[in-house]
């Protein structure tokens, strides 16, 4: 009797231990941070010069008290009913903060307008041929030459498209294209090749660089391009200088579509 209750003790005793030593140790539970959306509508990122936008705080009430600021007024100012304006290129944060003390931001990059009609000249900077372009000799062709060029733009934000010409000798090239707007506001890529008939073949210019920047109705700027043509073999890589004019849309000033810019009632907008 003695050996068989030692024996079953000494088994219970083992069966405790691996159960022991098998127990899973507990895991930490981990937490995910989820990045809030800015409460700020609409969430309009892009303005341009002397463009208005009417912002609201989308949580908020009748009953609460706004107070609207920007980081930077110098580029964008914002009143106390939220009706912001584009001062000058750059970046600003503008802040919604409620009486309740919760407050949400909204970062708005402020960009030149490029919308309307631009035209000015361009000038060589430097050209490089080869194979049948460099036969021609087309680059001291166009070395000394004073080129035409317009442009007829549409702009959303950041986004620009629309219509380009560019002379060659007594001919003209024209094209579809579609631009971006970069972070110092200056153009920073065009894309859409210009086509046509001149001396005599046909030329393809397929733009590869481009950066121009506006002050008011002014551009200045440099472009660069492939030029090609299916009765010519080889290409030649041209690089121009650019300096125009433009007649402005004045409906790229005038806010967004579909923004309403009535002042809000003394509560709700006050400071």
């Amino acid at each position: 009797m003695t050996f068989h209750r030692c024996a079953c003790l000494g088994i219970v005793a083992s069966l405790l231990m691996i159960e022991a030593c098998s127990t899973t140790a507990p895991t930490t539970a981990t937490t995910t941070t989820t990045a809030t959306s800015t409460l700020i509508t609409p969430a309009t990122s892009a303005l341009t010069i002397g463009q208005t936008q009417l912002y609201t705080y989308s949580t908020a009430t009748s009953a609460n008290i706004i107070t609207w600021t920007s980081s930077n007024a110098s580029i964008l100012t914002i009143d106390g009913t939220g009706l912001a304006t584009g001062i000058a290129s750059g970046v600003a944060t503008i802040t919604g903060t409620l009486d309740t003390g919760t407050s949400s931001t909204l970062t708005v990059q402020v960009v030149p307008n490029y919308q309307g009609s631009w035209a000015g000249t361009e000038t060589v900077l430097e050209c490089t041929a080869v194979d049948g372009f460099a036969s021609a000799g087309y680059c001291s062709q166009i070395a000394s030459s004073v080129q035409q060029w317009t442009l007829t733009l549409t702009q959303t934000g950041l986004t620009l498209s629309g219509t380009i010409t560019k002379s060659e000798g007594a001919n003209v090239l024209n094209g579809v294209v579609t631009a971006t707007v970069g972070g110092q506001g200056d153009i920073v890529s065009m894309t859409g090749p210009l086509g046509g008939v001149a001396n005599g073949m046909n030329l393809l210019v397929t733009p590869i660089a481009w950066d121009s920047f506006a002050t008011g109705s002014s551009m200045r700027g440099n472009w660069s391009a492939n030029v090609t043509s299916s009765q010519l073999a080889g290409s030649a890589t041209v690089q121009w200088s650019l300096t125009g004019s433009g007649q402005l849309s004045a409906s790229a000033s005038r806010g967004v579509p579909g923004a309403s810019q009535a002042v809000p009632s003394a509560r709700r907008g006050a400071r």
